[in-house]
């Protein structure tokens, strides 16, 4: 689970490069990462377009981050392709 937590950080930071605003939590006392995302940057007020929860402790916490990654991976190239079609 280690090596997922340590893929979504590096996607996160390639988030950012992309214009991606991404909130990343986590609170060791109850085991949850929180990752909230802002496709077109935040601003004050921003609605979260899309956000997770990982309860590290649960059966599906591995699961969920495969999901985190894979949603990751999809919007920086979106992003990515947007760039190259401008």
């Amino acid at each position: 689970m280690k090596e997922k937590i340590f893929k979504l950080l590096e996607l996160l930071f390639m988030a950012k490069q992309k214009g991606i605003d991404v909130f990343f939590n986590y609170s060791s006392h109850v085991e949850v990462i929180r990752i909230c995302i802002c496709l077109k940057g935040w601003y004050e007020n921003y609605e979260y377009d899309k956000h997770f929860e990982l309860y590290l402790d649960e059966k599906d916490a591995e699961k969920k981050a495969d999901e985190a990654i894979k949603y990751f991976e999809k919007i920086i190239r979106l992003k990515e392709e947007e760039k190259n079609n401008e």
